[in-house]
């Protein structure tokens, strides 16, 4: 291979603070659905909005108001443990469908 054609060696990174939060961005109600191609819609379903944090394999689950509720949801916390990265925020709803009911906030909580 010739020396010009050798892939590069990446920079280095370097450290960030994880931030501890960060302020949600919440539905805005409109009258009418936005126009053209590129909108992406979304089934609503019932839950919690909740962020995940994951910093240096210590995962934490917060409320949309930055409500540390890490000891509602152990199953989630384990499976957000076994994710392959040291660190991220994953902002998302926490639904668990139920073939009997809405909400199943027990099968979450476990």
């Amino acid at each position: 291979m010739r020396a010009d054609k050798r892939p590069k060696t990446p920079p280095k990174m370097r450290a960030i603070v994880m931030p501890q939060f960060i302020e949600p961005q919440l539905a805005t109600l409109v009258t009418d659905v936005p126009a053209g191609r590129s909108w992406l819609h979304e089934i609503k379903l019932d839950g919690y909005r909740i962020f995940c944090r994951i910093d240096n394999g210590k995962v934490s689950i917060l409320t949309r108001k930055g409500q540390d509720w890490t000891d509602r949801f152990g199953a989630v916390v384990r499976a957000a443990t076994d994710l392959p990265v040291r660190g991220a925020i994953i902002d998302g709803e926490l639904v668990a469908v139920e073939s009997y009911t809405g909400f199943g906030y027990r099968k979450a909580a476990r």
